[in-house]
């Protein structure tokens, strides 16, 4: 070997990742505005959402991680788009969402079930207040109390953004009061991204009144008497809607989103990611996939040989409003 390619061998760094992203094994149809929660370490599942055609879907997938396949499970009793969906103690709660096809028709309903994994069955729990039925919520999980919270969302086909927070008692089996300060977010807020870092539940960016949001509201779930508040110096770079956002560590990432004017498909490429500890936030890579319409999931530790956690994204909408995909991948931050 020539002596100059031996120094370039050497001063050369060898990458830990070819690329921030990696394709995955395809969903079996095209699906978007769905939920997606992690069921265990090792799967996640989707819930509802919509199809290529715009109907909506009544199915719930199921993604194993260590074998990157898919496969199907008990479906949702009624097909629901912008569900709004946790997981909590190994099972799934899906806490309402919307009827109908992704752009007309739409009716929310205040229907709620949990999922038992182990009987991959469907049961119904007590359902939200009527007044307060809606989808594409903010949804967060208070693991100590077992409390699931809803902070804004969409009713019906108004497209007029909410600003309540609901809150459902998973151990009582029942929905309960919240104190004044936390019952209303700062402002009204729909597709925006929801999670939950330590006992606080962030919702960042989304849109009221079709105007594209960039804030941050902020609501500690171990003292909810303070109720909310805004990270007023720490907006995002790119105010979005329909993004997808997720957690490793203590920082939230944040990926595509719809409305931005200055491509022809109204979708957002950007990620960027909030530091909760530095309040600061940061632009990364764009995705590999632009959508919208889409949900993700955080898992810690290592995944497909990587050691830094992984985010998981399936699905989505390649084009503003509709136009589902069956796309998947995943996101290694550096």
């Amino acid at each position: 070997m020539h002596p100059l390619a031996v120094l370039l061998l050497i001063l050369l760094p060898l990458p830990t990742h070819a690329t921030t992203w990696r394709p995955l094994t395809s969903l079996p149809f095209a699906i978007g505005s769905h939920s997606t929660v992690l069921l265990s370490p090792t799967q996640l599942i989707t819930v509802g959402g919509g199809l290529a055609g715009e109907a909506t879907t009544d199915a719930v997938l199921l993604y194993d991680i260590p074998s990157n396949t898919w496969s199907p499970r008990s479906p949702i009793p009624i097909p629901l788009n912008h569900p709004n969906a946790a997981s909590i103690n190994g099972k799934i709660y899906l806490l309402g969402g919307v009827l109908g096809a992704l752009i007309q028709g739409r009716s929310t309903v205040a229907d709620c079930w949990v999922y038992d994994p182990h009987q991959d069955k469907w049961t119904a729990v007590a359902p939200m207040p009527q007044a307060e039925a809606r989808g594409s919520a903010a949804v967060g999980v208070h693991r100590d109390s077992g409390v699931i919270y809803l902070a804004g969302g969409v009713r019906g086909g108004e497209q007029g953004a909410l600003d309540i927070v609901s809150a459902y008692d998973t151990v009582q089996g029942k929905w309960i009061s919240l104190p004044p300060r936390a019952r209303r977010m700062p402002a009204p807020r729909d597709h925006a991204g929801g999670v939950t870092v330590g006992s606080k539940l962030y919702v960042v960016g989304g849109r009221d009144a079709r105007v594209l949001k960039d804030t941050v509201f902020v609501l500690d779930m171990d003292d909810v008497e303070r109720g909310w508040m805004e990270e007023e110096r720490a907006r995002m770079p790119t105010a979005r809607a329909g993004l997808a956002a997720a957690v490793l560590g203590k920082r939230i990432y944040t990926f595509g989103g719809e409305g931005n004017e200055e491509v022809a498909s109204g979708v957002f490429n950007q990620t960027e990611v909030f530091d909760v500890e530095k309040r600061v936030w940061e632009r990364l890579g764009p995705m590999a996939e632009p959508r919208h319409g889409i949900s993700a999931v955080g898992v810690e530790g290592n995944c497909h040989g990587h050691g830094g956690g992984v985010i998981y994204i399936p699905g989505g909408s390649v084009e503003e409003g509709a136009r589902s995909t069956s796309y998947f991948d995943a996101f290694y931050p550096r």
